[in-house]
């Protein structure tokens, strides 16, 4: 029991102070309270902590913590301590074995939390800590915080721990490993101010059901060639890029960890190079007039995640004409302001790098970059930047932004008719190359559009052109294919219009749209099941158009910025780009979600299943086109079996959204997230988690939680939900754009750590207007 084992650590960790303690069991306190009394004044000085120590407590598989009640700051009294020892034993009675503990308070606290030994969630060999700074010892188990983090590979040297306390910590937690012989564990700490560690309680570690539990060796064989590919990367293996190094970020250009998840198929990535980010991405901003990257692919797989080379994609927001030293000392310059702030790894075209000439332009220059660049090298670049945005920002018939719109209205289900007759498996890889031509490309230069766009608005909040309200209202007043899709899935279940005319236009769409095992909206039946209706979506956009005094106040930062737009034109480009991108992407899922149906449709042939086809790659399927089946059938099943396996080891490993250098491998620094919160209003209700299909329980009135931004989950905005919380995505992102529509409250990109809380509390509160979401 919990109190046998701090009696103990007393004599066995050096490393630590254990608090003084006296325990006893509910007999001893029901029969002798008065000795009970005594012996603790004689052993105890001070305020103490009462807690329990049940036989039912911190066994393997049910530690229970938080099952009793612990009162801390008891004053160390007669009737304030038979009080307080009442309260912790009456729970306990109904086994008189169990034991009351009673320790004294930690003094000078400035940090407590609780570090374990493996992940919990995958029985992964990492040290977790999470600790909160506030000097109280109860705030992290009581869940009283959102606390702070740190993540450490078990195989890690100390000396390669930077932090002093930390170091410090982990040398007592592996001291009492030894005692425990290996065991998995719990520790609660504090640290005094003193820098000491005190041990406050250690148990076993429960791991989830269903975990492996991956040894230290193979994580370290796995991390070392992670390790050894970045290395070669920042050794400048692409010696034609401006910059000195890379980073490597999840988040940071296209967001893939949004778009095909953290952890991607082996379909789903290879599905994602072909179509954006192994030449698409760049081909389309060098259209714009940007810096062309040849042969440069932005994502690279680390571990099985995709990673954006940050480096890369720095060097495609670059105008041409930059002289070599300049380009070099502004992508260095963007590179290290990363590094120094990775909590904007999510954010980088509105926080780090300059991708267009905005109002604010020359200021945040300066406020980050002052001394990046000579006068002369400056003037350079901002005179080919402001001409890039000048060409941008007009929705003339032969602006990049009117080209590309019309070229993806040719990428409609007529390709899809094009190549019918074709075997499923060629009519795929048809299907693919016109989702490439007709829909990613057109799809990568509207939505760089409406970055600029958005750039260009949000910094005219910035120079108080307008205000924050009435951004939003402009924002309001679009009418996007995801408005429509919501009011047309409540038109059919309210009988207005047919399941058939509502599927020829949304059915291809998938709630992960490169996941072949994603099932289609026309797959889903349920889909159609009871909806609440939204009225404040029935009344419609309402139209917006500027003051006088707004219309005055953009013409003149415009002319300040050196920039020749018209205010009313700016709203006219940056309307035809917001809603644009939204419709673009409806289309381009409609190629792409039927070449994932042709490829589930070869797997079926060859007794393939839709998981089995996502363990596959592209360059697996164009050999298998060229295969007999009766060679290839054997083969499948060993493939798919060995990409499973080496998906369960990179899953053991653990890698932080923004990777610098090597050593962020081994100790991966734990992001503070930065959410993109919509609205100014207060929400606490019930959450409800998504995974890719329709609950069984409602969504009504409830904070729906999913991972990504995808279109897929539109559905839910026919629902009258109470707010959305999304792992991934940004102020632009897709659902972004939707709650501001809809006016439906949302924390967007909260991050890892904090999704997996909201998704599993009792309650979550977001007060939108403080821009806080929080577990309750």
């Amino acid at each position: 029991m919990k109190a046998e084992v701090l009696a103990l650590a007393r004599r066995r960790v050096c490393g630590a102070e254990v608090p003084c303690l006296v325990h006893f069991s509910v007999r001893e306190w029901r029969r002798r309270p008065k000795a009970v009394l005594r012996r603790i004044a004689a052993s105890v000085a001070g305020e103490v902590a009462v807690r329990s120590s049940a036989r039912d407590e911190d066994r393997a598989g049910a530690s229970r913590a938080g099952h009793y009640p612990s009162l801390l700051g008891v004053a160390n009294e007669p009737g304030a301590l038979a009080t307080a020892i009442e309260r912790v034993a009456a729970p306990l009675a109904g086994d008189l074995e169990n034991r009351v503990l009673v320790q004294a308070m930690v003094r000078d606290v400035v940090a407590s939390g609780v570090i374990v030994t493996r992940d919990p969630t995958t029985g992964a060999p990492y040290y977790v800590v999470e600790y909160d700074r506030s000097g109280r010892t109860d705030t992290v188990t009581g869940g009283l915080v959102l606390p702070a983090a740190a993540v450490v590979f078990r195989g890690t040297p100390l000396r390669a721990v930077g932090a002093a306390a930390l170091r410090r910590l982990l040398r007592v937690t592996r001291e009492v490993e030894r005692w425990w012989r290996g065991a998995a564990l719990e520790l609660e700490f504090a640290i005094t101010r003193d820098a000491g560690v005190t041990l406050l309680q250690v148990r076993r570690l429960t791991i989830a059901a269903g975990a492996g539990v991956t040894s230290t060796g193979v994580v370290a064989t796995r991390l070392a060639g992670v390790a050894r590919a970045i290395s070669g990367a920042r050794a400048g293996a692409q010696r034609a890029l401006a910059g000195s190094r890379t980073i490597l970020a999840q988040m940071s250009d296209w967001n893939p960890a949004e778009l095909i998840g953290v952890h991607p198929s082996p379909l789903a990535a290879s599905v994602f190079g072909a179509l954006v980010s192994d030449d698409v991405w760049q081909r389309a901003r060098a259209s714009m007039g940007y810096r062309a990257v040849h042969g440069v692919p932005l994502m690279r797989l680390v571990a099985g995640r995709p990673y954006i080379d940050v480096r890369a994609s720095f060097n495609s927001f670059l105008p041409p004409g930059l002289p070599d030293h300049a380009a070099h000392a502004l992508v260095d310059a963007w590179l290290s302001r990363l590094a120094a702030h990775p909590e904007l790894h999510d954010k980088v075209e509105f926080e780090v790098a300059q991708t267009a000439v905005d109002f604010a332009f020359r200021e945040r220059y300066g406020t980050r970059f002052r001394d990046a660049l000579s006068a002369r090298d400056f003037a350079i670049w901002a005179d080919a930047l402001r001409r890039l945005t000048t060409r941008a920002v007009t929705t003339a018939p032969t602006s990049s932004l009117r080209l590309a719109l019309a070229s993806a209205r040719c990428s409609d289900d007529r390709a899809s008719r094009r190549v019918a007759a074709s075997e499923p498996l060629r009519r795929a890889f048809e299907l693919l190359a016109a989702c490439r031509r007709r829909g990613t490309l057109p799809f990568a230069i509207v939505a760089r559009h409406a970055f600029i766009a958005e750039t260009l608005l949000r910094s005219g909040v910035e120079r108080e052109a307008w205000t924050a309200a009435r951004l939003t209202a402009f924002r309001r007043s679009l009418t996007t294919v995801a408005t429509e899709l919501a009011r047309d899935l409540r038109g059919v279940i309210a009988g207005r219009t047919s399941r058939a005319r509502f599927l020829r236009r949304y059915g291809h769409v998938r709630p992960s749209s490169f996941d072949v095992a994603s099932l289609r909206y026309d797959q889903r039946p349920e889909l159609f099941g009871d909806v609440q209706e939204r009225a404040d979506d029935e009344r419609g956009a309402e139209p917006f158009t500027l003051s006088a005094r707004e219309r005055r106040a953009f013409r003149g930062l415009a002319r300040e910025a050196g920039l020749a737009i018209d205010p009313d034109e700016l709203l006219r480009y940056a309307a035809a780009a917001i809603v644009g991108r939204e419709r673009v992407k409806l289309d381009l899922t409609r190629l792409l979600s039927d070449a994932l149906e042709c490829l589930a449709k070869w797997g079926a042939a060859h007794d393939l299943a839709r998981a089995d086809v996502a363990c596959l790659t592209l360059a697996d399927l164009r050999r298998a086109r060229r295969a007999t089946s009766a060679s290839a059938a054997a083969t499948w099943g060993a493939l798919v079996a060995a990409r499973r396996a080496a998906r369960d080891v990179d899953r053991a490993v653990r890698l932080s959204p923004l990777i610098r250098d090597a050593a962020d491998l081994y100790v991966p620094p734990v992001l503070a997230a930065l959410p993109t919160f919509v609205t100014t209003r207060t929400v606490v209700a019930t959450p409800v988690a998504l995974h890719g299909g329709v609950p069984a329980v409602g969504v009504a009135r409830r904070v729906v939680c999913i991972e990504s931004a995808d279109p897929g989950f539109d559905w839910i905005f026919a629902h009258r939900i109470a707010a959305l919380v999304t792992r991934f995505g940004g102020g632009n992102s897709h659902m972004a754009v939707r709650c501001v529509e809809a006016d439906v409250p949302a924390a967007i990109g909260v991050g890892e750590e904090l999704f997996e809380r909201l998704r599993r509390a009792l309650l979550v509160e977001l007060r939108c207007a403080e821009r806080l979401v929080r577990a309750l």
